[in-house]
C-alpha cells in the first residue's frame, strides 16, 4: 500500500508554508517519502512525469490553500496549471486529498468542473495564532488516512522513534559522536568528553572511543585550559581512578589541578578520605581550596562531623569559614555558624564567596530558630525589617552592617512554610531577584502542592517564571488537572519560543519531557523542535546540546540532576 505524502501547492501562494510543512512531515513520518517539487525533482527531470509517479505511491495530498489560491487559479491555463493536475490527479486515483486552509484562506469557491468534488471536501485549518495545536490536528488526518486500521478504532502508535525510545536516544547520542568525528579541528577536546559522559548509559563501547579520543589529546597537550577538566569531571561520575590517572597526564599544572577538583568533588559521596587525599594533594592553593569545600558540600548533610574535619584542612581562615557556614546550614548547631562568623574577615580575596555562604546559613538558621518572625523586604537589594521591629535578629543585622541574600532567605522560609515563603516573595519589588526568589517557592509546591504553585503562577502573564518552572508546575499538576495542565503545558511552551537562541532547545527538551506522560504526541513534537532549533548552530554547540537533549529523554537511564549547559563558556 502507497505510504507517501503529497505536499501540493503555489508557489506565488503559500511557499513558506509549504517548506515548513516539508521539514515537519519528515520529523513527524520518518517513515514516510514525502514529496515536495522543489525538494523531491531532480534537475532536468519530465515535471510531470514526476508528479504522476508520486502521486502513484502517496496516500494523502496535503493541499495548501492561501488567500491567493483561487485567485492563481483562474489566471492559470487549465492545461499548465500544475496544482490542478495534482489535485484532479489524486482524487482520480482514491488518494486522500486533505485541503488545508492558510491563515485565514476561504475555501475556495467556482471551481471548475474537475475540482468541483474537491470544493466539497472539509478542510483543515493553519492558522499563525493556532499554529501547533492546527499542525497536530493536521498530522492526526495524515496519521487517520496513512493507516486504514484508525478508521475502525485501531490506536495507531507514533511512527518512528518518538520522545522515550530508545532508538531516538541512540540517534541522538550517534548524531553527537558523527559531529566529533567530522573534519577539522573546531571541536574542542572537553566536548568530545561530555558527549562521552552522556553517552556511557546507552552505548558503552562508543562512549569508550570517545573517552580513548579525550585521553589521547590531554595526555598530548592539545586540550588545553578548561577541556581537561571537561574530560576528567564527565569521567569521574563513571571511573574516579581512571579520572584521577587522567588529570595526572595533563602536562598544564593548572590544568591539571583544575581537573583534580572534579575527580575529589565524584569521591565524595562514596569515598569521602579518598576525595580528602585527591583534594589535599592539588598544589594551587585556591583549587585545593575549592576541592576541599566540595567534599564539605557533598559530606555536610550526612555527616557533619567529618565535613568539619575536611574543613580544617582549609588553610585560609576566610575559606574555612565559608565550609563552616556549608555545614552550619545542614546543622542545628549553631558553634559552626559563629566560628564561621569568627574567622570572616571582609578584607580577604575569598570575602565575597565566604559572606555568600554565610548568609545563607544565617537565614537557614533564623528560619530554623524563628519562624514566626514578620519577614519582609522593602529594598529591592535585600532583606529590612520595619523600623519599629525590635527582635535578635535585627540586631545582628545592624550590628553586622551586612543585608542577607533575599533569595536565600525565602528559600529557607518556604522550606518550612511554602505560603509564607510566596509572601516575603512577593513583598519584594519587582525585577529579576523577585523573580528568582518566587520560582524557588513554586518549584517547591510543584511537587508537594502543585494546586497551590499553579495558583502561585499569577495570571496570564507569567513573563517572569522559565518555560523550565512552569512546565514543572504542569507535570505535578496532571495527574489530578489535565485540562488545566494542558493550559499550563501551553505557556511553557510559549515562553519556551521566547528564549534566547541558545536557551531554546533545552528549554523544549525539558517541557517535551514534563510532557511526555500527559501527551507523548505533542511530546514527540516538541522534541523535534528542540532537534531542528540546533540545525544553525556550529559543530560544537550542537554535539554538546545533542548530548544534553538525550540526557532530557524520558528513556534516558540517568536522568541528570542538573543540567550541564557550559561548552560555549
Amino acid at each position: 500500500m502507497p505510504t507517501g505524502i503529497f505536499i501540493s501547492y503555489r508557489r506565488a501562494d503559500t511557499p513558506a508554508d509549504a517548506r515548513l510543512l516539508h521539514l515537519r512531515l519528515g520529523q513527524r513520518f520518518p517513515d514516510a517519502k514525502v514529496f515536495m517539487d522543489v525538494a523531491s525533482i531532480e534537475p532536468g527531470a519530465d515535471f510531470v512525469g514526476e508528479i504522476d509517479t508520486a502521486l502513484d505511491n502517496c496516500s494523502v495530498l496535503v493541499a495548501l490553500i492561501g488567500r491567493q489560491w483561487a485567485t492563481l487559479l483562474s489566471a492559470a491555463d487549465g492545461g499548465h496549471d500544475y496544482v490542478r493536475h495534482e489535485i484532479r490527479g489524486a482524487m482520480r486515483r482514491g488518494v486522500r486529498v486533505l485541503p488545508v486552509l492558510v491563515d485565514g484562506a476561504a475555501p475556495p469557491g467556482g471551481l471548475p468542473a474537475d475540482l468541483r468534488d474537491f470544493a466539497r471536501l472539509n478542510a483543515v485549518e493553519l492558522r499563525h495564532t493556532r499554529y501547533y495545536p492546527d499542525m497536530d490536528a493536521l498530522f492526526a488526518a495524515i496519521q487517520r488516512a496513512r493507516t486504514p486500521a484508525a478508521s475502525s478504532g485501531t490506536r495507531v502508535p507514533y511512527p518512528g522513534a518518538a520522545m522515550g525510545e530508545a532508538e531516538r536516544l541512540r540517534r541522538l547520542l550517534a548524531e553527537a559522536g558523527a559531529l566529533l568525528r567530522g573534519p577539522g579541528r573546531d571541536i574542542p577536546t572537553g566536548t568530545v568528553g561530555r558527549v562521552a559522559g552522556a553517552t556511557r548509559p546507552v552505548d558503552p563501547a562508543a562512549a569508550e572511543a570517545l573517552w580513548s579520543k579525550a585521553e589521547e589529546e590531554v595526555s598530548n597537550g592539545v586540550g588545553t585550559g578548561g577541556n581537561v577538566a571537561v574530560v576528567v569531571r564527565s569521567l569521574a561520575a563513571w571511573d574516579p581512578g581512571r579520572a584521577e590517572r587522567v588529570a595526572r597526564t595533563a602536562p598544564d599544572a593548572q590544568d591539571r589541578d583544575q581537573a583534580l577538583v572534579h575527580v575529589a568533588r565524584a569521591l565524595a559521596a562514596t569515598e569521602p578520605h579518598a576525595a580528602e587525599r585527591v583534594a589535599d594533594a592539588i598544589r594551587s592553593e585556591p583549587h585545593r581550596t575549592h576541592a576541599l569545600i566540595a567534599v564539605v558540600a557533598v559530606v555536610a548533610p550526612t555527616d557533619p562531623d567529618l565535613a568539619e574535619a575536611v574543613a580544617h584542612w582549609i588553610r585560609g581562615d576566610v575559606a574555612r569559614s565559608g565550609a563552616l557556614a556549608v555545614i552550619a546550614r545542614s546543622s542545628p548547631d549553631d558553634r559552626l555558624f559563629h566560628e564561621a562568623r569568627r574567622l570572616y574577615r571582609a578584607d580577604d580575596p575569598d570575602s565575597d564567596a565566604a559572606r555568600t555562604e554565610i548568609e545563607q546559613a544565617d537565614a537557614v538558621r533564623i528560619a530554623r530558630s524563628e519562624p514566626d518572625l514578620n519577614w519582609h523586604f522593602s529594598d529591592p537589594d535585600g532583606f529590612r525589617f520595619p523600623p519599629a521591629e525590635e527582635s535578635s535578629f535585627r540586631r545582628v543585622a545592624i550590628d553586622r552592617r551586612a543585608v542577607l541574600d533575599p533569595v536565600a532567605v525565602v528559600a529557607a522560609v518556604s522550606a518550612a512554610d511554602p505560603g509564607e515563603g510566596m509572601r516575603l516573595a512577593r513583598s519584594m519589588a519587582a525585577g529579576p531577584q523577585r523573580d528568582a526568589a518566587t520560582a524557588t517557592v513554586v518549584r517547591r509546591l510543584a511537587t508537594t502542592d502543585p494546586r497551590q504553585a499553579a495558583l502561585s503562577l499569577g495570571g496570564k502573564s507569567r513573563d517572569g517564571f522559565t518555560a523550565e518552572t512552569v512546565a514543572a508546575v504542569a507535570e505535578g499538576l496532571a495527574p489530578t488537572d489535565r485540562p488545566g495542565a494542558l493550559r499550563l503545558f501551553a505557556e511553557a511552551e510559549r515562553l519556551a519560543w521566547s528564549a534566547g537562541v541558545e536557551s531554546k532547545p533545552v528549554a523544549l527538551a525539558v517541557l517535551a519531557r514534563a510532557l511526555h506522560a500527559t501527551d507523548a504526541g505533542r511530546a514527540a513534537r516538541i522534541a523535534a523542535d528542540a532537534e531542528q532549533c540546533l540545525v544553525a548552530m556550529n559543530r560544537k554547540r550542537r554535539s554538546w546540546l545533542l548530548a544534553v537533549l538525550a540526557e532530557l529523554d524520558p528513556a534516558y537511564p540517568n536522568r541528570p540532576d542538573e543540567l550541564w549547559l557550559e561548552p560555549w563558556k
